[in-house]
């Protein structure tokens, strides 16, 4: 059917690796949005606790 079905084959592989690499850059920047957030919670906790006299 398909003469070049080797390097259908490698094609296919090659774009599995590529979506796996892009699935893993997006769980690195969402893993790095989420520690950003969570020092703006920190932060903001430390900002609403001096106004209300905590600290």
């Amino acid at each position: 059917m398909l003469a070049n079905t080797p390097n259908l084959d490698q094609r296919v592989i090659g774009l599995l690796s590529a979506t796996k690499a892009f699935q893993e850059a997006d769980r690195k920047t969402v893993k790095e949005y989420v520690g950003i957030l969570e020092e703006v919670r920190d932060h903001l906790s430390a900002v609403i606790d001096r106004a209300e006299g905590k600290r």
